[in-house]
């Protein structure tokens, strides 16, 4: 079974936001990087032939891959048990050892993006 998917999207360097409008309404991910260049061809082609002024600045465009990983079973169970980041910041030592013993559980890479993989400890 593959834990790995590999997905591209289309991000607009200037914001680092993924576009979800370029082709139709919602339409943010792509399974195959031919598909991605495409949608970004089509639609740099029709900012070269004066269609209707973009809405996105065509030179901020680029496609991107993305790598998704299946969640583990312990980051489900950790994020089950962990409480808000509110609460956290008043941790006893007791408390602290249990959610960096949780961290240390979860802590290998979830996502990636363009082959740099994130890391739980990044997000918290």
């Amino acid at each position: 079974m593959d834990r790995e998917l590999k997905i591209y999207a289309i991000r607009d360097k200037s914001t680092g936001k993924f576009i979800k409008d370029l082709v139709r309404p919602n339409h943010k991910f792509w399974e195959k990087r031919g598909f991605a260049e495409n949608a970004l061809k089509n639609f740099l082609w029709k900012c070269e032939n004066d269609y209707p002024r973009p809405k996105y600045y065509p030179d901020n465009l680029e496609v991107v891959e993305l790598y998704c990983y299946e969640k583990p079973e312990a980051m489900k169970i950790a994020e089950s048990l962990l409480p808000p980041v509110e609460e956290m910041r008043n941790f006893t030592e007791e408390e602290r050892a249990e959610f960096n013993k949780h961290l240390e559980e979860i802590s290998t890479p979830i996502i990636g993006v363009d082959g740099k993989p994130v890391n739980i400890n990044d997000i918290v």
